[in-house]
């Protein structure tokens, strides 16, 4: 993580993680993940294909989170669903690309704008 000096007074704080960067690409998106949106298990694609970026910005209470990165899988089992985090809401505007989710057995897929 680099925080920024950030005259607005949002708090901006960014993330970045490369795959190019060496081995632990995996672990340090799981964490990056972790402390911007919710504890997952994450799988990257073989080879050097992966980056992604966060950036938080702090509003009082509230956190404003862009993410953008290339695929890569997520997975919140039984395992990383209990993780102690404080309870939150979050929103999920897809952008750009597509995102397939599942739950309870159920696939959406989600495309700009959905």
């Amino acid at each position: 993580m680099t925080a920024v000096d950030d005259p607005t007074g949002f708090g901006l704080e960014r993330w970045r993680v490369d795959s190019r960067s060496g081995p632990g690409s995996a672990g340090r998106w799981e964490e990056t993940l972790a402390q911007t949106h919710a504890a997952f298990d994450v799988r990257l694609p073989s080879g050097d294909g992966f980056t992604g970026a966060v950036r938080r910005y702090r509003l009082g209470a509230l956190s404003l989170v862009d993410c953008r990165c290339t695929p890569f899988v997520g997975q919140r089992g039984p395992a990383v669903l209990h993780d102690g985090a404080h309870d939150h809401v979050g929103v999920q505007l897809v952008l750009r690309g597509r995102e397939r989710a599942w739950s309870g057995g159920r696939e959406t897929l989600l495309g700009a704008g959905a």
